[in-house]
């Protein structure tokens, strides 16, 4: 499959940190086709117009931790909460999942989590008080479950 890289707008100067949260989480694609274009298109100018919010946790340069939030219209959701795998079970997730919430205003915010990372994150999740509202069959990848919790996913992003 060939690859267009989609066209980057540059991080703002006030925040260097985008383009190094981009390369910690850029894997992701894996989970999410096309989230080299999401990122860019959808998060970084919705940083902008104050629809995204954006926490990336550094620790002596390195980039640990990367959430993101969106609060369009009446759909307030995590988008994202990664942390680096040698501080999974440290508490970073669960800090970076309540600074989402809390930007958003809520404590049960809609979340997708895909079906392999269950096992990672239905037990924090659960003990945050979310549960899953639906669960969707290939919904961004053919033949694999996405499991949606606080609600329903109406569409993509």
């Amino acid at each position: 499959m060939h690859h267009v890289a989609p066209i980057v707008p540059s991080p703002s100067p006030h925040r260097p940190d985008v383009a190094r949260a981009y390369a910690a989480v850029a894997h992701l694609d894996g989970f999410y086709p096309g989230f080299e274009e999401w990122f860019w298109c959808k998060v970084v100018p919705g940083l902008g117009g104050g629809t995204r919010w954006l926490r990336v946790v550094e620790r002596a340069g390195e980039v640990v931790g990367v959430a993101v939030a969106k609060a369009e219209g009446d759909e307030l959701k995590l988008c994202m909460a990664w942390v680096h795998p040698r501080l999974e079970g440290s508490g970073l997730g669960v800090r970076l999942i309540r600074e989402g919430c809390a930007w958003l205003g809520t404590d049960r915010p809609l979340a997708t989590v895909p079906e392999e990372l269950m096992p990672r994150f239905a037990p924090v999740l659960d003990r945050l008080g979310f549960t899953v509202g639906q669960v969707l069959d290939g919904h961004y990848r053919p033949g694999k479950r996405e499991f949606v919790y606080n609600g329903v996913l109406l569409h993509a992003n």
